[in-house]
């Protein structure tokens, strides 16, 4: 009996020396989508912790996800994301400071959406590399590409239905945008930012070539063949001479490109400035490139008819 006692703590000592049996790996249940393009990307099932990295990331997001399932967004998107100029103010503790891979992983997302032109772009392969699903958005050149970017978000996100019924009523809208296109083609707008360091404007393949062109005006910042966006000097922009000018105000409803026009001398005899034709849009608007920009299209109409209503 005295041998028992020294065996049994013998035999629990080495059990309590034994390695521990190793925790199962729970792998993420994955699906794949198809991309615009036709590659395929696997995703998590159903994600629930999406980080948007854009604004524009971001403004679809919200429109398709509840924000409980959005873990965090870029601090830079509170200014321009048109979604977050709205609704309830997003929690100062849920911003991601900066572009990095750092800084998105500390949020543990299952999800990042991003867009193709984002900087530095090994930032989104150190992301992709650590195992998490990437959606790298394409650039937008035309209302089509808007489109699509909603259906593959939609697909992303598991959520097929709301964003087929954005994607239809983004369509009813512009189709009435279409209905009074007319009314407005003889009119020629150009897109204009100048802060005081030089002018700059937008020619086809841009965002503001779709908001002008959904609204039935031509683009003047394209004549000539300009694409992208380009710097545009005074003698430039006196010789395109438009009929009207759009521009962005700032956050606290104040232009420093309208302030440039109405004080520059050598402007004097721009036409636009001679009829006082000119429609600021909000700066998020201005500045999107996300299904908001038919609401940017639908206010510079606005706007436009306003102006034409008044008298000569």
């Amino acid at each position: 009996m005295r041998l028992v006692l020294p065996l049994v703590l013998a035999a629990l000592g080495c059990a309590a020396c034994s390695d521990p049996e190793p925790t199962p790996v729970v792998e993420t249940p994955t699906r794949e989508i198809t991309l615009p393009g036709g590659e395929t990307l696997t995703i998590p099932e159903r994600a629930v912790r999406i980080l948007p990295m854009s604004a524009a990331a971001v403004d679809y997001a919200i429109a398709l996800v509840p924000r409980e399932r959005i873990v965090a967004v870029p601090a830079a998107a509170v200014r321009y994301a048109c979604s977050l100029q709205r609704g309830e103010p997003w929690p100062e503790d849920r911003l991601v400071p900066e572009f990095s891979a750092e800084a998105m992983l500390a949020w543990d997302p299952d999800l990042v959406i991003a867009h193709v032109w984002q900087v530095p772009a090994e930032a989104l392969e150190m992301v992709a590399d650590s195992g998490v699903a990437v959606l790298r958005l394409d650039e937008v050149e035309s209302m089509q590409d808007v489109l699509d970017a909603v259906r593959v978000v939609a697909s992303a996100v598991d959520e097929p239905r709301a964003g087929a019924q954005l994607v239809h009523d983004l369509e009813q809208r512009i189709a009435a945008l279409r209905a009074g296109a007319a009314e407005r083609s003889e009119l020629r707008a150009i897109s204009y930012t100048n802060f005081g360091s030089g002018g700059w404007s937008a020619g086809s393949g841009t965002t503001a070539q779709i908001l002008i062109e959904l609204t039935g005006m031509r683009n003047a910042g394209a004549e000539g063949g300009r694409a992208g966006h380009y710097e545009l000097d005074i003698e430039r922009l006196l010789e395109l001479d438009p009929d009207l000018i759009v521009l962005s105000e700032s956050t606290d409803e104040y232009s420093p490109t309208l302030t440039f026009l109405q004080n520059e001398p050598a402007l004097a005899s721009l036409r636009a400035l001679e009829r006082d034709w000119i429609v600021p849009l909000p700066a998020a608007l201005f500045s999107t490139n996300s299904h908001h920009l038919v609401e940017t299209a639908e206010r510079l109409a606005a706007g436009v008819d306003a102006l034409r209503e008044q008298p000569r």
